[in-house]
């Protein structure tokens, strides 16, 4: 930008002044220094300078310390600021009021390089720094434990910083994905011991934990027997599950689950003969449990 004046008439040793209102688009020291004064009776005079040095507001950014969590997992969640300038910056302060369901930690604190007051309490759903100073250099952090019995994406975004100097500067925002608890399976014989070509009932339990919020889709487990142990014929199965693709078949040795959904808080069976065709002790244990939504969980045996 520029500004200008020409044709003006000026009385001997009478000064003028005008001013105009200038604003920094960038932060530093600005100097300034106009063209040669002129006048048509007295020809070129000489320049006039000045500078004035632009200050910016302090920067603010934030990250959690993983994309995502189970309910009732944890993550760190890191505040960092920086001062874009070459003086210090006072006053510097800023508050972020989580979304719903995340919390700070029972432990929430991990470290501060920051100065001035930081209100960071346990179970609590906000952090807030006020009147830190900031130095040009290396930036200060903050870095607390959050956590969320709710399944869901949390959206965060802070207030915008602000310091005494540089006014205020813009808002930080993050995302943290908390992901439902796995499934659970459990698995037990309907008899403890069976003779030589006899059969016995096999159940599995699926269980959607009562911390979620949400049903799990897409539920699945395979189960390979151990030699000498088959599925039953004539084939004979049952429980109390609904939906799912459960399919044995008479004289195989694994059965399988895939596509079950399991609504909030709840569980249920699939029952299913087997026989066995040797003696011994057959120790079976199932491949993991898994979800769609709620990723995988445990084996059962």
């Amino acid at each position: 930008g520029n500004v200008s004046l020409s044709g003006a008439a000026l009385a001997a040793s009478t000064p003028c002044s005008f001013r105009v209102n200038v604003t920094g688009t960038t932060t530093g020291i600005k100097f300034n220094t106009t063209t040669n004064i002129t006048s048509t009776e007295a020809g070129n005079g000489g320049t006039a300078n000045a500078s004035v040095t632009v200050i910016g507001p302090p920067l603010l950014s934030k990250t959690f310390g993983a994309p995502s969590i189970l309910v009732n997992g944890s993550t760190t969640l890191t505040f960092q600021i920086s001062n874009p300038n070459s003086v210090s910056l006072t006053g510097v302060s800023f508050t972020d009021t989580f979304p719903a369901n995340l919390v700070l930690t029972g432990s929430p604190l991990v470290s501060n390089s920051c100065t001035g007051t930081l209100t960071a309490v346990a179970g609590t759903t906000s952090v807030s720094l006020s009147g830190a100073t900031l130095a040009f250099g290396p930036p200060c952090n903050v870095v607390v434990n959050v956590t969320s019995s709710v399944a869901g994406t949390a959206n965060n975004t802070t207030s915008t910083i602000s310091s005494t100097e540089g006014g205020t500067g813009a808002a930080a925002n993050a995302s943290l994905n908390v992901n439902p608890l796995p499934p659970t399976i459990s698995k037990a014989f309907g008899a403890t011991g069976v003779s030589i070509g006899g059969t016995t009932s096999l159940t599995f339990t699926l269980t959607n934990p009562a911390a979620n919020s949400v049903a799990l889709s897409g539920v699945a487990f395979s189960d390979t027997f151990p030699a000498g142990m088959v599925v039953a014929t004539p084939l004979v199965t049952g429980g109390t599950c609904v939906g799912g693709t459960f399919t044995p078949v008479a004289g195989a040795g694994s059965v399988s689950l895939s596509s079950l959904t399991l609504a909030t808080n709840s569980s249920c069976t699939l029952v299913v003969n087997v026989t066995a065709n040797a003696a011994g002790t057959f120790n079976n244990t199932t491949g993991t449990v898994s979800s769609t939504n709620g990723g995988t969980g445990a084996t059962s045996n």
